[in-house]
C-alpha cells in the first residue's frame, strides 16, 4: 500500500506536501530524499488504516485522490476480514464446547435414569472433562477411522509408526505387513491412578505408551508392590497378547496417559500373508521375550 501510494504521489522520486510551521502553511517540494518520501508516505497510509487522519496530509491530485480511496476500500476490507475471522473463531470454539457439554450432560442424565452410582458417574464426567481439557474432547478423528486403506495407513504410520519399526519384535518384519498392523492401534486416553489391565485379566491386547508414564504392580493380595516405571515409548503385553493368556502384573498409569492398545485378533490375518514376518516375529518373541518378563 506503501509503494502504490508512493508510486502515485511522488513520480520520478519527488513528493509534494504540506506542513504547519508556526500555524503557517508552506507548500514544500522534497527532491532527491526518498527515505523522507517514504516516511511521509507511511504515515499517510497508516493515518487511513488508523482512520486516525491525519490534517497536514491531503490528496491534492486527481491521481492521488483515486490512489486515497483505493486504499481507505482495501483498508476497511482488511480490517472486516480480520475481526470477522477473529470472531468465527472464537464462536466456532464456543460452538463446540457448548456442544460437548451438552453430550456430557446427556450422557450424565442416562446414567443417573439408569440408576448408577455416584462414584461411576463422577468418574466418567471427570473422564470427558480431563478429555476436553487436553486434547479438546477429540482421541482420534473419525474421519481417520473412514479414510480410504491407503491414506489411513500414512496417517497412522506418521502418528504411530515409530512404536512398531522401534520395537524388538516387529522391527524386522516387511514394511507393508507393519502399514496394514498400524491401521488396527486404537488409541485410549487414561486418567491418573486408572488400571489400564490388571493381573489376571486376558484381553488379547498388546499396549505402547504414547504419553505418560505407567507402573508395573506385582500384587500379593491387598498389597500392591512397584516393580518399574514404564515411558513414553515403552510397551507391554506383549507376551500375552500374543499367547493369548492372562497378564501376570496390573499396570496403572501415573498420571494422564495415551496409551495405544493393539489387539492380536484383529491383525493375525495378516501373518497369512506375511509367512516370512510370521517367522521372525515368532523367532524375535521365543529369544526376547518370557512369561515372567513380558510385561516389564
Amino acid at each position: 500500500m506503501t509503494h502504490f501510494r508512493w508510486l502515485i504521489s511522488c513520480p520520478h522520486d519527488r513528493c509534494e506536501y504540506i506542513t504547519n510551521i508556526r500555524q503557517v502553511e508552506l507548500n514544500l517540494t522534497s527532491s532527491n530524499n526518498s527515505e523522507l518520501n517514504m516516511r511521509i508516505t507511511y504515515m499517510y497510509v497508516v493515518s487511513i488504516f488508523s482512520s486516525t487522519g491525519l490534517r497536514n496530509q491531503v490528496p491534492r491530485t486527481v491521481m492521488e485522490l483515486a490512489a486515497t480511496f483505493c486504499i481507505v476500500l482495501v483498508s476497511q476490507v482488511m480490517i472486516y476480514t480480520l475481526t470477522s475471522g477473529f470472531a468465527n473463531i472464537l464462536r466456532l470454539g464456543k460452538y463446540v464446547l457448548n456442544n460437548y457439554e451438552r453430550e456430557i450432560n446427556h450422557l450424565d442424565i442416562f446414567m443417573r435414569n439408569a440408576n448408577l452410582s455416584l462414584p461411576i458417574i463422577n468418574k466418567v464426567r471427570s473422564y470427558f472433562i480431563v478429555l476436553w481439557h487436553h486434547y479438546s474432547g477429540v482421541c482420534m478423528p473419525t474421519l481417520i477411522s473412514r479414510a480410504p486403506g491407503y491414506l489411513k495407513q500414512d496417517i497412522m504410520f506418521a502418528l504411530y509408526g515409530y512404536h512398531i519399526t522401534n520395537h524388538i519384535l516387529f522391527s524386522k518384519t516387511h514394511m507393508d505387513f507393519i502399514r496394514q498392523l498400524l491401521v488396527h492401534m486404537v488409541p485410549e486416553v487414561y486418567l491418573p491412578g486408572q488400571y489400564v489391565i490388571e493381573k489376571g485379566d486376558i484381553d488379547g491386547r498388546m499396549y505402547f505408551i504414547h504419553d505418560g508414564q505407567v507402573k508395573i504392580l506385582d500384587k500379593h493380595g491387598n498389597n500392591e508392590i512397584e516393580q518399574c516405571v514404564l515411558i513414553k515409548g515403552n510397551s507391554f503385553g506383549e507376551y500375552q497378547a500374543l499367547k493369548n493368556i492372562e497378564h501376570i502384573r496390573s499396570v496403572k498409569t501415573a498420571g494422564i496417559c495415551v496409551i495405544i492398545s493393539l489387539k492380536t485378533s484383529d491383525w493375525s490375518y495378516l501373518l497369512d500373508w506375511f509367512p516370512a514376518s510370521r517367522e521372525i516375529l515368532e523367532s524375535k518373541l521365543n529369544d526376547t521375550v518370557t512369561p515372567g518378563t513380558a510385561t516389564d
